[in-house]
């Protein structure tokens, strides 16, 4: 018995009327848990030694509560979270930074635990349905009904619900234009049987199949509206990948922004050396000639003609190096030099000229050109005189670094004139 019509004191200027408002509430169908376990001598899980007798004489001695208060419900979801949270930290190894991140990986990791819980609360045994993310509890099905001349007003309950099955108490439903019906006995939704009233009939229940929802226009099932989902494990739509979910609709994330969770209530920023474009559920590295200085970018920066970076997912314009087939300082284009005819650097970031490479079948001279290579030899890719100098002056050591001609099958040459190649007498 709720006695007063809270309604009933709301400023003048409040968009509904007090007949909308009583109106809108009659009839109202509500569903709830049950929020005082019959046992009430079961030890609590989320407590040391109180047991749920405990609980209630706490609320109703010391805070002055209805033994039904919406405050066993809470004590209960508290718990939930705070099993769930210490499963996640020491049962599977997840840090903070992790949990913070609002990861995919560590979402489902909660799901798992959660359809796994099982637990002793103030409203009972705490389960839930497998892939529901209903409690596996009993539900009491109630109906706000307005007494004669809106004089007083009443939660009464029609029904008990457990695990799909309804235990009907009786009691008349209200429905519009004083339609009364009633359910009787135990039942499922497919097969409750109601006792009508003279007025009319029952509407028909509908039951939408997997990826719609109902509509309360209608009543008729439709799919989910633009940019949403529908998460089986939740029973309804909700913003997909990439959106943020506002107070009326889903709205993309902007570029340099990202979500990687359904229904997500906001969108992340990139990180450094990371962009991404508008609607995205990630980030994209940098791509090799760019970089990223800043967090929320949705362009990596270029680093500009003949230039590169070594690395992809670049922070800073520092990392801009000459590209291959250049040298010089880089950073700016105009640093970078070509690499003479005939020769291309070997890597990106080379700095000095001697570290162009002739191609392969040329020899770089002293003077920093490539030439043929000498009859009677074979030149690989950067071999030049100067380290073929080096080499015989040392007795032709071997060494991965020193790349320098040598002689074919056939030929000879001297120690002190290397480069003077003859062919041997047949």
């Amino acid at each position: 018995l709720f006695g007063s019509f809270w309604w009933r004191t709301l400023p003048s200027h409040f968009p509904c009327t007090e007949q909308q408002m009583e109106s809108a509430v009659n009839m109202t169908i509500t569903a709830n848990a049950v929020q005082r376990r019959s046992d009430l001598s079961q030890k609590l899980t989320c407590s040391d030694s109180a047991t749920a007798a405990d609980f209630f004489d706490y609320l109703d001695v010391v805070m002055g509560s209805d033994p039904r208060s919406e405050a066993a419900v809470t004590a209960d979801a508290a718990c939930t979270y705070a099993l769930m949270l210490h499963e996640m930290l020491y049962g599977r190894g997840k840090t903070l930074q992790e949990l913070e991140d609002y990861s995919s990986d560590a979402y489902t990791i909660a799901q798992d635990i959660l359809q796994a819980m099982d637990f002793e609360g103030t409203q009972g045994r705490i389960r839930f349905l497998p892939g529901s993310p209903d409690p596996k509890q009993n539900v009491l099905i109630e109906q706000i009904q307005n007494g004669v001349f809106n004089r007083s007003q009443e939660k009464i309950a029609l029904a008990e619900y457990l695990d799909g099955n309804f235990h009907w108490t009786g009691t008349e439903i209200w429905l519009p234009e004083g339609t009364t019906a009633l359910g009787t006995g135990s039942s499922t939704v497919d097969d409750t049987t109601f006792t009508h009233g003279a007025l009319g009939p029952l509407k028909g229940f509908v039951i939408c199949p997997p990826g719609m929802v109902l509509s309360p226009v209608g009543n008729a099932c439709k799919a989910c509206p633009a940019n949403q989902e529908y998460v089986p494990s939740l029973g309804r739509c909700i913003c997909t990948l990439g959106y943020l979910t506002t107070e009326a609709e889903c709205e993309g994330c902007p570029a340099g922004k990202y979500s990687t969770l359904y229904g997500s209530t906001v969108c992340k920023s990139c990180e450094v050396g990371k962009y991404s474009s508008e609607f995205s559920d990630q980030c994209t590295y940098c791509a090799r000639g760019s970089y990223s200085p800043e967090e929320g970018l949705g362009n990596c920066k270029l680093c500009g003609p003949t230039l590169t970076t070594i690395n992809i997912a670049a922070v800073n314009i520092s990392a801009c190096v000459c590209a291959e087939g250049f040298f010089g300082s880089g950073v700016e284009s105009a640093n970078c030099k070509t690499c003479p005819l005939k020769s291309t650097s070997n890597s990106a970031g080379s700095l000095l000229i001697s570290d162009c490479l002739c191609d392969e079948d040329l020899l770089m001279t002293t003077d920093g050109t490539c030439e043929p290579c000498p009859a009677g030899m074979y030149c690989p890719r950067g071999a030049s005189v100067a380290a073929l100098l080096a080499a015989s002056a040392l007795g032709f050591p071997t060494s991965d670094f020193d790349i320098f001609p040598v002689l074919k099958p056939g030929f000879y040459s001297s120690v002190k004139d290397p480069l003077s190649v003859f062919a041997c007498a047949s």
